[in-house]
């Protein structure tokens, strides 16, 4: 038991946190929650998100992501690993979760490695916006887990199992407190189960139900209220957002319609879920054919978990990449089970060895992605650059003329450094001639040498870092 706990703890840091401060911030999602973080620690306010000074109304969901991200940036730092390390340890949470569920019902702590090992080696959940990255999925994809664990023990155990109807309700409540109405994703899965196992009138008598109903009720609809008394008009957003945008498209996120298998198809061709993705069938009949046990029925609600995901995602006309982080663990679950179940039917060596093959590869391509990946901007380190040379204590400006949060992140851990570095347009009437300018997109490069004469200081990959000489004379 001790050397398998010592093996996934191994394996779990080579895939999800080696290198994890390696990628610069990314667009839009990662590194505005990074700056919501930070100025929810300026203002000391954990209800209200700003943005840029600015009450936050694109970012509609309830805080819990944020908190997270807040406290981690206030011990470590606003930096790369200080944002992402919340998302990175709610993905080691649900691996250790998927171990410890199996452990319980095989007793064998190697054979209990196989599911967390199948999320070890997703490449769609180790990879951006989800497990490496400061996002809210990987939080998400935990909480909706651990709502199907819970309530297969409360199905399950004979006594003691109203805890975990407790339990459930609590996890049911952060799912929503993290991503709002994606929370109940699995909620039609989880009734289908109760149903199936005969124990959803039984809920109904359960204390811990209505208690779990009141932490519900207080927690999500409370701060959604609270919230739009700080910040009038935050419902309204919230239902054009956060209700109508995961129902109906929203264009401008993705323009083009998706089918509804979209989330499988990029599993296949954009290699989210290589090899894993092809033997899930194959499992599904395993469990569906196999003896009933608690293991094989472990499978069938994860089974039940994953097929509701799923048709939710389907349904929604709001399709990104990334919202497919809560199906990874389930998916994990029910292939991880069904090889258990063969195994211990069949009881072959030469199995369990084919078993660790197939795992081989898709392990190794995560791996290989964490370490080999390029750089998506070299910005970061041509500022770190030219701030360890001769630039240290200089005031520098970004040229910038698009909507672009990791500029603004990196500018405000200049400011916590006590480094001045400000974000302008390129035709700003402030700029003046001896101020100094980086330009880190060929754009903007452009927009500045025509408008100036400029001084080359330092260059590096797409980064400039110039002098304003003077106003060229057709600008006058």
């Amino acid at each position: 038991m001790i050397l398998a706990v010592l093996v996934l703890l191994i394996m779990s840091y080579f895939s999800i946190f080696h290198q994890l401060d390696k990628q610069p911030m990314q667009l839009w999602d990662e590194s505005s929650y990074a700056l919501n973080a930070q100025e929810m620690l300026e203002r000391k306010n954990p209800f209200e998100m700003y943005l840029l000074g600015e009450p936050e109304l694109y970012n509609t969901k309830p805080p819990f992501a944020i908190w997270c991200m807040a406290i981690s940036i206030h011990f470590i730092g606003l930096n790369e690993l200080g944002a992402r390390l919340p998302a990175a340890l709610f993905a080691l949470f649900a691996v250790v979760l998927l171990f410890y569920i199996s452990y319980r019902y095989t007793q064998n702590g190697f054979y209990a490695l196989f599911p967390p090992l199948i999320l070890l080696s997703s490449t769609g959940f180790i990879s951006e916006h989800i497990a490496r990255t400061g996002d809210t999925d990987s939080i998400l994809a935990f909480w909706i887990l651990a709502q199907c664990v819970a309530i297969f023990l409360y199905t399950t155990l004979a006594e003691g199992n109203q805890k975990y109807l407790l339990i459930a309700a609590i996890c049911f409540t952060m799912g929503c407190f993290t991503k709002g109405i994606a929370g109940f994703s699995a909620i039609p899965g989880i009734i289908a189960w109760l149903i199936y196992t005969q124990k959803l009138r039984s809920i109904f008598t359960q204390r811990e139900f209505y208690v779990g109903v009141t932490i519900f009720i207080i927690i999500v609809p409370g701060y959604y209220l609270f919230r739009n008394y700080l910040t009038p008009g935050y419902l309204d957003t919230v239902y054009r957002f956060e209700v109508g945008g995961r129902l109906w498209q929203q264009e401008f996120l993705n323009p083009e319609k998706r089918p509804f298998y979209y989330y499988y198809q990029s599993m296949i061709m954009n290699e989210r879920l290589i090899t894993w993705v092809f033997i899930l069938p194959v499992s599904i009949i395993v469990l569906l054919r196999s003896a009933k046990n608690n293991l094989q029925q472990l499978g069938m609600l994860f089974l039940f978990g994953l097929i509701s995901v799923s048709v939710i995602l389907a349904l929604s006309s709001t399709k990104l990449f990334w919202h497919d982080a809560p199906l990874y663990p389930l998916i994990a679950g029910v292939i991880g089970i069904s090889f258990l179940l063969l195994i211990k039917k069949i009881e072959s060596h030469q199995l369990l060895l084919l078993v660790i093959g197939i795992t081989c590869w898709p392990y190794y391509t995560v791996v290989y992605n964490n370490i080999k990946n390029p750089l998506s901007s070299h910005f970061p380190s041509f500022l770190k650059n030219i701030r360890t040379n001769k630039y240290s204590t200089d005031s520098l400006v970004v040229i910038n003329a698009d909507p672009n949060f990791p500029l603004h992140f990196y500018a405000k851990q200049q400011t916590l450094s006590g480094k001045y570095l400000e974000i302008k347009h390129p035709m700003s009437e402030s700029l003046i001639p001896n101020m100094l300018i980086i330009t880190e997109k060929y754009a903007r490069e452009v927009d500045v040498n025509k408008r100036f004469i400029l001084d080359t200081l330092a260059q590096q990959d797409e980064c400039r870092l110039y002098r304003i000489i003077a106003l060229r004379e057709d600008n006058n």
